[in-house]
């Protein structure tokens, strides 16, 4: 028979610590849960979308590069440069 341990660092401590204290300090400096747990939503909602924004970005420059339509270079009038040399030279 073996027995697991597991030790939890302070930062896992705190992490699932923080929300509840959050909302007792909330509560007693007069907000009401109900009005913080809107705003919670509101804001991971707008990091959400970001995020997925971003990502879809970033996914659309990948398949390009891939496919040979633009090179990833560091300035704006590189790219226009081989865009422009692309098409005179045929290829």
């Amino acid at each position: 028979m073996s027995t697991t341990q597991s030790v939890e660092t302070g930062v896992t401590v705190v992490a699932k610590a923080s929300p509840p204290v959050t909302i007792s300090l909330a509560t007693l400096a007069g907000y009401n849960v109900s009005e913080l747990l809107l705003w919670a939503t509101l804001i991971y909602t707008v990091l959400m979308i970001g995020h997925k924004m971003y990502a879809i970005a970033t996914d659309v420059i990948d398949r390009r590069a891939r496919a040979g339509v633009l090179e990833r270079r560091v300035g704006a009038a590189d790219k226009r440069d081989v865009r422009i040399e692309r098409r005179a030279g045929g290829t």
